[in-house]
């Protein structure tokens, strides 16, 4: 199979990788050339929010685009990761109170929704016996050292499987994928499956 030499990046091919976020329709062409798509696909941009429609690029035609490109991006991509300081070597151990503990047993309170057999527990900032027992069930099945106790392979086990198991937070986001032995076919199930 051969594969198309993709164009060096200029300002015109951020120009149009730009443009074509902002309109997914548009059949606007990634070549880093300033052509007549290019400058049609301007001229549309410029008519859509009231700038004058030349067809050329601006000062005001280009931070404008930026602006609506960013909150494409923003609206469009995937969110924003939640990135937990956790000092090297740093354990949060049994009775210590931080506030991380706050995000960890609502991960482990989400996970409670696909997993009945998750110790109940509640959420209280502080790794008490009943969290510590959760955390206990969750690591014996990440196949961790399972001592109650989080790291940072802990939490990254335990970010993994919220993405995994609970995806988009809808409850339909399919979650799983097992063989349906009367077809042989993969079948996925969603959370409304785990919950009847």
């Amino acid at each position: 199979m051969r594969v198309a030499k993709q164009p060096e990046r200029t300002p015109i091919t951020d120009l149009q990788e730009m443009l074509r976020l902002i309109d997914p329709s548009s059949k606007l062409g990634y070549d880093g050339i300033y052509g007549e798509e290019t400058e049609e696909s301007i001229r549309n941009y410029q008519t859509q929010n009231n700038l004058p429609q030349t067809g050329q690029v601006d000062h005001d035609t280009w931070r404008s685009i930026r602006k609506t490109y960013k909150e494409q991006k923003l609206l469009h991509g995937p969110a924003h990761p939640l990135l937990l300081v956790l000092q090297p070597n740093q354990v949060i151990r049994k009775g210590s109170d931080n506030l991380h503990l706050y995000m960890m047993q609502a991960v482990l309170t989400a996970l409670r929704q696909f997993y009945l057999d998750v110790p109940p527990f509640s959420i209280t900032g502080i790794l008490d016996e009943p969290t510590s027992k959760a955390v206990i069930w969750f690591q014996e099945r990440a196949g961790l050292p399972a001592n109650g106790e989080i790291d940072k392979r802990t939490w990254a086990h335990l970010a993994h499987e919220y993405r995994q198991v609970v995806g988009d937070g809808s409850g339909s986001f399919p979650i799983r994928s097992a063989q349906d032995p009367s077809t042989d076919s993969p079948r996925v199930s969603t959370s409304q499956d785990s919950n009847s």
